[in-house]
């Protein structure tokens, strides 16, 4: 299928986006694994910012997944951010936040979950299982 890249976010969620749809034309078709290639990609790069992309994004997974089990340890690796970092996801999340609740912010989620499900994945809810994959390999790095 077609790629597409939502350019209303912040830059630096272009390389991440980029590598992950690459990662499904090369045939890796789960949410989490796509992410997990699109972050092994970018943090692979010579480019700084490329590597940021990956980090952050990466970050955003995780730290949401920090948040759902120890809020306090969230709120202080959180503290530990740059304040680009901050502003970036600041930025993204205000994108997201205009359309999560929109007719076509709605029909396009449903339409995704849909197509991952008849696809044999869980649906949308994939996309953060990235946390298993980058926890796995951290833990076996160390």
């Amino acid at each position: 299928g077609e790629s597409n890249v939502n350019m209303e976010y912040p830059d630096y969620n272009l390389p991440y986006t980029v590598a992950h749809e690459l990662a499904h034309q090369r045939g890796i078709c789960r949410e989490n694994e796509a992410n997990f290639a699109a972050f092994l990609v970018c943090i692979a790069s010579d480019d700084v910012y490329i590597r940021y992309s990956g980090y952050l994004n990466l970050y955003e997974y995780l730290s949401s997944a920090l948040y759902r089990t120890d809020i306090e340890l969230y709120k202080e690796v959180r503290a530990g951010l740059s304040e680009i970092a901050k502003l970036d996801m600041a930025a993204s999340n205000a994108v997201y936040e205009a359309h999560k609740d929109s007719f076509l912010g709605e029909i396009n989620d449903r339409l995704n979950d849909t197509y991952l499900k008849a696809n044999g994945t869980q649906g949308t809810v994939t996309y953060g299982y990235v946390v298993r994959l980058a926890v796995g390999y951290y833990r076996d790095k160390n």
